[in-house]
């Protein structure tokens, strides 16, 4: 009898053990956040690791090409292919940091050094990978961060967005408003070398002269920007 009523304690117990164990599994299940491996996550994630990577070599070939035009006797056109190299820079580490907040990592794609071109070859084909990440790369990032409801990413692209526009206006403006190949000559452009002020946090870029008292992205002081000249 008493062997009976220890098989009966033992298997109560058990069973209490046992369905306190599975709804401890089950809440915490409930509780805890959901890991960024799921499809979800994945496809934001996916558009970021392909940002960086363009990113990443926009700005190390723009730095190249400043080099050459700097080479070339075009200074102001060197100062708005430097400047918009380090916001480039910036956008990398903006989207280095949004896929580090969904917990992955990124490592710097190659980079093979590009051939010297003409000057309006240059910006043409510059301003044609900047209006196709406008039209197509940015505006999917941001979307999908929207889905997500993340907007934490959501916000430092639209910073790049912004930024993107600006370097196609800065670029358009550095061979003439008529949009003409070769509108503008070489010496007129040497006469025409604007400062600019380069925002750290965002990669905003202001006109010296006209530079506000903050960025108005990111909020960041004016005697923190960076001076292009």
């Amino acid at each position: 009898m008493g062997c009976m009523n220890y098989i009966k304690r033992f298997v109560v117990t058990a069973v209490i053990f046992c369905s306190l164990l599975l709804g401890w599994v089950y809440l915490l299940g409930e509780l805890m956040p959901e890991e960024p491996t799921t499809p979800l996550w994945q496809e934001s994630l996916s558009q970021l690791h392909e940002l960086y990577r363009i990113t990443f070599r926009q700005s190390h070939n723009t730095l190249q090409q400043a080099s050459q035009l700097s080479a070339d006797s075009l200074p102001a056109i060197a100062v708005i292919m430097r400047v918009i190299a380090e916001s480039e820079r910036i956008h990398c580490r903006i989207c280095q940091r949004a896929i580090e907040s969904l917990g992955d990592n990124v490592s710097a794609p190659s980079t093979p050094d590009a051939e010297p071109q003409p000057t309006m070859q240059v910006i043409e084909q510059k301003l044609a990978q900047k209006e196709r990440l406008n039209r197509e790369t940015l505006p999917q990032a941001i979307g999908q961060a929207l889905s997500d409801e993340n907007r934490y990413i959501a916000r430092m692209l639209t910073w790049y967005n912004a930024n993107n526009n600006y370097h196609i206006r800065l670029l358009k403006a550095s061979y003439g408003e008529d949009m003409e190949l070769g509108a503008v000559s070489d010496g007129a452009k040497k006469d025409r070398t604007e400062a600019y002020y380069l925002c750290p946090t965002c990669g905003h870029i202001e006109i010296m002269e006209l530079a506000p008292y903050c960025c108005p992205h990111c909020m960041t002081s004016r005697s923190e920007f960076m001076l292009f000249k």
